[in-house]
């Protein structure tokens, strides 16, 4: 998310990513392996067993235009555990 305009919102979270069209191309040694991508929704019934390559995603982000675009309503809310 370093890469959008403006970079990370105060409200994206910890575990937070932005769906996206844009590709690159990674070695595979710097692949670290399979990671989760859950729904905003899906996120936070899941809260009690999170791990560390489970993410959520609640915006697309536009490469070619640097703009972001909400999938669907999205709760802004802070919580402890996500951060």
């Amino acid at each position: 998310m370093q890469e959008i305009q403006g970079g990370r919102r105060e409200y994206h979270g910890k575990d937070e990513v932005l769906a996206s069209k844009h590709e690159d191309k990674v070695h595979v040694q710097c692949v670290n392996g399979p990671c989760k991508m859950l729904t905003f929704d899906e996120y936070l019934q899941q809260k009690t067993s999170i791990d560390e390559e489970m993410f959520y995603t609640r915006e697309f982000y536009e490469a070619t235009a640097g703009v972001i675009v909400v999938l669907t309503f999205t709760r802004r809310c802070t919580f402890s555990w996500i951060f």
